[in-house]
């Protein structure tokens, strides 16, 4: 073997030997800050063996928790239905809680860290009769960002940080369950605003649509009224108020001019909202439960909105990419377009291939057609609106069955329009009729 090739292979020898040393060496390292890791934190215990927690903060009242056989609930100070994310955060923080430094390992007295008495304690009850873990929090350590603890389990003088200890000492309004209504979003069938001599109500129709009913039932806007919905769903006390509702009416709640329900098949929830506690924030309880408290006015002024705010203003509702036959009638004539594969193909008179991009054109413009106003909603006569014999009618058969007619008229030189489903008669721009008008003789 020549010496260039020996000393190549040395060197690669080498390399291996190197690599191997350091892998070694840091799974070492590894291995050494996990031991350190387990060694820091204060105790070994899984979240299913924990059955109780009670928390004794400084200058508050006590609060304990219970959990039974499916989740936890709060039942001191008082009977109180749990955050469940709020309860979660909480066991990761304690079962994970890990000491910064231990300060004296054989303390002579625990006065000095504050520990005596402690000015919060943690106490954790295990299941199956396992005892007990007790957290003592002391006085703030000299820098003031770290405090003094010590465990029931070792008699060690501990460093915390200021934010373990936040992490674990919480007020009870943090812990409870703070939505505004209860109600099972996924189950709701009708949602009413009664906001005084006013009243709006939305419903879902046979195809799980909502609509607004005046009556007549009307197409609503789908995203305004989801939005309501999950403002309900997601809405959160800002406050607690009152615990057990007394005199409503210092709250503006005996008689409030604004009551938000919801329907489902065998359960109604309704929210009453009272008076104004300040500029960004109401009074504000679900019926027949306590307890009062405070919402934000954001989420109020949605419900105040008048309910053309939550019509559908686009004429029509189909999606361009799953369209399958469009039909144009007007006085003179009548058009009437397949889609077959990729391309438009006129199936009616002279087998003539139509120009597909102002097809695409003609599409597009009339999917952004807006309404201008809705006319009325209960139309006495056709003619007075030039709808009796429509200038134009666009039929387009789109997605799983779906479809749509719309008719186009003009009276005194004022274009309206009429969907088929539908009693209301629409007003829409001028510019928009001639442009459906000028697009029809381009195809």
């Amino acid at each position: 073997m020549s010496k260039k090739y020996r000393n190549r292979g040395i060197a690669f020898v080498v390399l291996v030997a190197v690599s191997l040393i350091l892998f070694l060496l840091d799974k070492k390292k590894q291995e050494t800050l996990k031991n350190t890791e387990n060694e820091s934190k204060l105790w070994d215990v899984d979240d299913s063996k924990i059955k109780g927690i009670s928390l004794t903060a400084a200058s508050s009242e006590i609060i304990k928790f219970e959990r039974g056989q499916t989740e936890w609930k709060i039942t001191s100070p008082r009977k109180l239905d749990v955050d469940h994310s709020a309860i979660s955060a909480w066991l990761r923080s304690f079962i994970n809680l890990s000491s910064e430094e231990v300060i004296n390992s054989k303390p002579s007295s625990i006065d000095e860290y504050g520990l005596n008495p402690p000015t919060d304690i943690i106490e954790v009850e295990l299941k199956n009769d396992l005892g007990n873990l007790t957290l003592s929090l002391g006085a703030e350590t000299p820098t003031g960002s770290n405090f003094y603890a010590q465990t029931n389990t070792s008699s060690q003088i501990l460093k915390l940080s200021f934010q373990q200890k936040s992490s674990l000492i919480k007020p009870l309004f943090d812990f409870r369950d703070r939505r505004i209504l209860q109600f099972n979003k996924s189950k709701i069938t009708k949602l009413q605003i009664l906001n005084g001599s006013n009243p709006i109500e939305f419903f879902k129709n046979i195809n799980k649509e909502w609509q607004l009913n005046l009556p007549p039932p009307v197409r609503t806007d789908e995203s305004a009224i989801e939005g309501l919905v999950a403002s309900l769903d997601n809405g959160q006390m800002q406050s607690v108020v009152k615990e057990v509702p007394g005199n409503l009416a210092k709250y503006g709640l005996s008689r409030p001019n604004l009551r938000i329900r919801t329907i489902e098949e065998k359960r109604k929830s309704e929210l009453w909202i009272g008076k104004k506690t300040n500029e960004s924030h109401y009074f504000a309880m679900e019926k027949g439960k306590g307890p009062i408290f405070t919402v934000f006015d954001s989420l109020v002024n949605q419900f105040k909105k008048p309910s053309v705010d939550f019509r559908n203003n686009k004429l029509f509702d189909f999606q361009t990419f799953n369209i399958q036959i469009i039909e144009i009638k007007t006085p003179d004539r009548q058009i009437k377009l397949e889609k077959q594969d990729s391309s438009w193909e006129s199936i009616t008179g002279e087998k003539v291939k139509p120009d597909q991009d102002k097809i695409s054109k003609f599409l597009t413009d009339l999917s952004g057609i807006q309404i201008e106003n809705f006319v009325t909603d209960q139309p006495v006569s056709l003619s007075r609106y030039g709808l009796s014999s429509p200038s134009v009618s666009i039929k387009i058969n789109w997605g799983q069955d779906q479809q749509e007619i719309i008719s186009f008229g003009e009276s005194k030189k004022i274009p309206f329009a009429k969907r088929r489903d539908s009693k209301t008669i629409f007003k829409i721009s001028l510019s928009t009729y001639e442009e459906i008008k000028n697009n029809i003789e381009e195809l």
